[in-house]
């Protein structure tokens, strides 16, 4: 009895199955009997053709939709586009009118034969090939006369070799290139869609500027395998944007140097000369840090390097430059004559320069000495104003007119002739000669003091020869240097 019981369930079990895949497939529904028509006896594994010796002819194009970045350090590009392939299925034919009038249907792609269309070029970070047909999970579209329609957005990774020797002018040629994977061209044939990228949905990137995409179809045949294999490459030629680094960074290093060269203005005494261009050879080196944080490690240089590095080498020469002139300004040894011809009368005269006149020197002298008292050799002290008379007397009469005083007295800036008593002419001649002695002896040291600012004063001069001349020379060499830079900039790069 239990056994009969068991029977029983399973019988009505079986006829509720079957009942339900009535229900699923019933007559009225047009799509499902058209779907049991076309994969009845159908093998996703079988090429689409009625003659074995024919190929698959596949349609292949792509709409690019957007750059989203070019890595010029790791030198990948990465783009967002639509994928599109057409080809034709010579066992999907139906009558629409037996369907219901359906004239399309959509499936899994996974239900049909599918190209093996790989990316050759690909630089996905899996490190496995990226083939098409594994990633697009987007239904596939048959229509009754058998020609299939596979359309699908895909994020691109590809590699692009990077030419960096115009940075940041420069312009990129980047490459995606597809192709069957496994089969040659007698299996497969894959045809351009269009002769160039569909760009009328593109969304511009704000780094580059996009100027073509051409498209071309080429066979291959390689020396394992006589068999053609066909290839398609779609080329996006970019060029970058160049108005942000030309704000950024030419202008602000072109500044910064112009800068450094002012240094020459500044007084060869001032302490802060040095450090001033100090801080200027460093700000230039932060900026070609920038530079090569954003460039591959490759053999060439780029314009922005070759650019800060020779603003770098000129302001390198005006620090080495103001060490000298400062150590020249201080210099009390003898001016030599050839450097005196050249520098202090030549050069001078053609950079419209004139050395101090005798009494600018004096002028100096008294600056420098204001209100300073000279020592005597009695223990005394003399100040400036006694001193200049002195000075006066001595120059107004030789020293030799004096080797016989007679008795001489000062009385409101005069001397007059006191023909007294004998005691006091011994005695004013006594102190007359210790007068005269300390006389001579301010006399020399007025003259040594005299001598020194004058080599101090021809150095000092010579340095502000020195300094005007590096300054021009400077100034040119950058004019001539950026000039002879720039000019390798291609004529037609964007600026915007």
């Amino acid at each position: 009895m239990k056994k009969v019981l068991a029977f029983f369930l399973v019988f009505l079990l079986t006829l509720i199955s079957t009942s339900t895949d009535a229900v699923i497939v019933s007559p009225n529904n047009s799509e499902g009997r058209l779907m049991e028509y076309i994969f009845a006896n159908y093998s996703s594994d079988i090429r689409p053709v009625a003659n074995n010796h024919d190929p698959v002819v596949v349609r292949f194009g792509i709409m690019l939709n957007q750059i989203i970045d070019v890595d010029v350090v790791n030198q990948i590009m990465i783009v967002n586009v639509w994928i599109r392939m057409f080809w034709k299925n010579e066992m999907f034919k139906w009558n629409p009118e037996e369907f219901g009038g359906l004239k399309s249907i959509n499936v899994e792609p996974s239900k049909v034969w599918v190209p093996d269309i790989t990316l050759y070029n690909s630089a996905s970070k899996s490190g496995m090939i990226d083939s098409l047909y594994k990633r697009i999970t987007s239904k596939i579209i048959i229509s009754s006369t058998g020609d299939i329609t596979w359309l699908s957005p895909a994020i691109l990774t590809t590699a692009c070799s990077v030419d960096i020797l115009n940075f940041p002018f420069d312009s990129q040629k980047c490459l995606l290139e597809f192709g069957s994977w496994t089969y040659n061209g007698l299996k497969i044939d894959i045809q351009l869609h269009q002769d160039k990228v569909d760009l009328s949905d593109y969304k511009s990137n704000k780094e580059w500027h996009l100027e073509d995409a051409p498209a071309e179809r080429i066979v291959i045949k390689y020396l394992c395998c006589p068999e053609p294999y066909p290839t398609l490459k779609f080329y996006l030629l970019i060029k970058r944007r160049a108005m942000f680094y030309i704000f950024n960074l030419i202008i602000p290093c072109g500044m910064i140097t112009l800068l450094s060269f002012f240094s020459f203005i500044l007084p060869p005494n001032s302490g802060e000369r040095v450090s001033f261009v100090i801080t200027v050879m460093l700000s230039l080196s932060v900026y070609m840090l920038l530079v090569t944080e954003k460039m591959p490690q490759a053999a060439e240089t780029p314009l922005a390097s070759e650019f800060f590095m020779a603003m770098l080498v000129l302001v390198a020469v005006s620090l080495v430059v103001t060490c000298f002139v400062i150590r020249f300004h201080s210099k009390k040894t003898p001016f030599p004559p050839i450097l005196r011809k050249i520098f202090n009368e030549k050069l001078a005269k053609i950079l419209f320069m004139s050395a101090p006149k005798k009494n600018e020197v004096d002028s100096q002298i008294a600056k420098s000495k204001k209100d300073k008292p000279f020592c005597l050799t009695n223990g005394g002290f003399l100040n400036e104003e006694a001193v200049l008379k002195m000075t006066r007397l001595v120059r107004l009469h030789s020293l030799h007119h004096l080797e016989k005083p007679e008795n001489y007295e000062e009385n409101n800036g005069s001397i007059e002739r006191n023909r007294s008593n004998p005691n006091e002419r011994v005695k004013t001649t006594e102190e007359f000669e210790k007068l005269l002695h300390e006389v001579r002896f301010i006399s020399k040291s007025f003259r040594e003091i005299e001598t020194e600012e004058e080599k101090r004063s021809e150095w000092a001069f010579f340095a502000d020869v020195l300094d005007r001349i590096i300054f021009l020379i400077l100034l040119f060499g950058s004019v001539i240097v950026s000039v002879g830079i720039f000019s390798k900039i291609p004529r037609n790069f964007v600026i915007e």
